[in-house]
């Protein structure tokens, strides 16, 4: 709060901590950034869904998933190792959303995760494994 205090955005920057979640949802669509502090984050679902809302994500950078899995070291988002730099690159995108909002295809990427598209994903290597694989002929042999 100190920091977003100290960069002039304390106006456009609201901090939920264990917010109702219709509030959450109903709210990331009126975001710029969603930002996932998680040292050890295996997933960060809460990321997925500001990128699906059009939210720039700022993860911590590291061995993580929201770092690694979701915005691709920085293919689909910005990752930070500071708090001191988190706050440069908050004060940047909020002035500079517009090129943020051109270069990352934060909502594309959110729809990777989609349940549907990860069912047919799922399905799809299972049938490509199934006739890959010789377990037709161990089953006509049994």
């Amino acid at each position: 709060k100190k920091i977003i205090k100290n960069i002039g955005v304390i106006d456009k920057v609201e901090l939920l901590l264990n917010a109702d979640r219709k509030y959450v949802l109903s709210n990331l669509i009126k975001a710029k950034v969603i930002v996932h502090t998680a040292i050890r984050e295996p997933f960060g679902i809460a990321i997925v869904e500001g990128m699906a809302s059009g939210c720039i994500p700022l993860v911590r950078q590291g061995f993580n998933g929201p770092w690694i899995d979701i915005i691709q070291s920085g293919k689909y988002g910005i990752g930070f190792k500071s708090v001191d730099e988190l706050a440069s690159i908050i004060e940047d995108v909020l002035y500079n959303y517009e090129k943020y909002k051109a270069t990352y295809d934060v909502v594309d990427r959110a729809l990777y995760f989609d349940a549907f598209n990860f069912r047919t994903r799922f399905l799809n290597i299972v049938l490509k494994t199934y006739e890959d694989s010789n377990f037709e002929k161990y089953i006509l042999k049994q």
